[in-house]
C-alpha cells in the first residue's frame, strides 16, 4: 500500500507538469486559429475580462513555465527537507493541485473570456 500511495503522488505531480507544459501550447493555438479581433467581431461591447483574458493568452506561456519552476523548485525542497514519509506525499501532492489548478484557471479564463463572453455582451 505504501508503495501505491508513493508512486500515486508522484504520478499526478509529473501529469500537473506535464499539464503546465502543454497548456501554452493549447491556448496559443486557439489565439493562432481566431485572431486578437475575434473578440470585437461580435459587436461594440467588449467586456474588461476578455481584455485580460486575451493578455493571459499571450503571456500563457511565461506564466506556466514560471509556476513550473517554483513548483519544481519546493517539490524540491520538500523531498529533501522532509524526513516523513507522509508529509513529502502530501506536498507532492499540494504542489500537484497548485499546478492543475493553474492549468484549469488558464483555460476557464480563455473560454469564458475569449469564447463566451464577448457573445452574452453583445447578445449573439
Amino acid at each position: 500500500m505504501r508503495t501505491f500511495k508513493v508512486a500515486l503522488s508522484f504520478l499526478l505531480y509529473i501529469t500537473s507538469c506535464l499539464g503546465l507544459l502543454i497548456s501554452p501550447m493549447y491556448i496559443s493555438m486557439a489565439l493562432a486559429a481566431y485572431s486578437a479581433d475575434f473578440v470585437a467581431s461580435h459587436g461594440p461591447r467588449v467586456p474588461a475580462f476578455s481584455a485580460s483574458a486575451l493578455s493571459l493568452m499571450r503571456h500563457a506561456g511565461p506564466i506556466c513555465f514560471s509556476v513550473l519552476v517554483v513548483s519544481l523548485l519546493l517539490a524540491v525542497m520538500a523531498v529533501r527537507r522532509s524526513e516523513d514519509r507522509q508529509a513529502k506525499l502530501y506536498w507532492l501532492g499540494i504542489l500537484a493541485n497548485i499546478n492543475f489548478y493553474t492549468v484549469v484557471f488558464l483555460f476557464g479564463s480563455v473560454l469564458i473570456g475569449f469564447f463566451l463572453l464577448p457573445k452574452v455582451a453583445n447578445g449573439v
